[in-house]
């Protein structure tokens, strides 16, 4: 629901947009192919990447053997923290204790390796980007 909503914003945000460069002498028109294209399969890289922490987290110990913390297998409000730190502030999953949203504080050394992951899997960003672009020959 939430990426319809951002896809109806965007498309409407183009439709309405001023801004102040000199006018093209050759008529122009919006790339909305290339657009559409990286938005789906960024978004979508996001998304899979962000299954894939939750896997790793959940069915593994490899942050916990390779960056010495504690496994989060086993604790479910520790683990939900772990995966919503890449959806709201660093802040919030250290220190929030929301029982009614089952929720417990993740620590610090557990928000730096989100955070790590974070980059890592954001760093392939820019050439899944410029294979789209080169794929749609631009």
């Amino acid at each position: 629901m939430v990426l319809v909503i951002a896809i109806l914003n965007d498309g409407t945000i183009m439709t309405i947009a001023k801004d102040r460069v000199k006018p093209s002498p050759l008529p122009d028109s919006w790339k909305l192919k290339e657009i559409f294209a990286t938005g789906i399969f960024l978004g979508s890289y996001l998304a899979v990447m962000t299954v894939v922490f939750f896997w790793l987290v959940h069915d593994s110990d490899a942050f916990a053997d390779l960056f010495g913390a504690d496994s989060l297998r086993d604790d479910h409000g520790r683990l939900v923290s772990a995966v919503y730190l890449q959806l709201i502030a660093t802040v919030l999953a250290v220190y929030a204790n929301w029982t009614f949203a089952r929720i417990a504080p993740l620590g610090w050394k557990w928000a730096g390796i989100v955070w790590i992951y974070s980059v890592v899997t954001y760093i392939p960003l820019d050439v899944i980007k410029f294979g789209i672009r080169a794929g749609l020959g631009n």
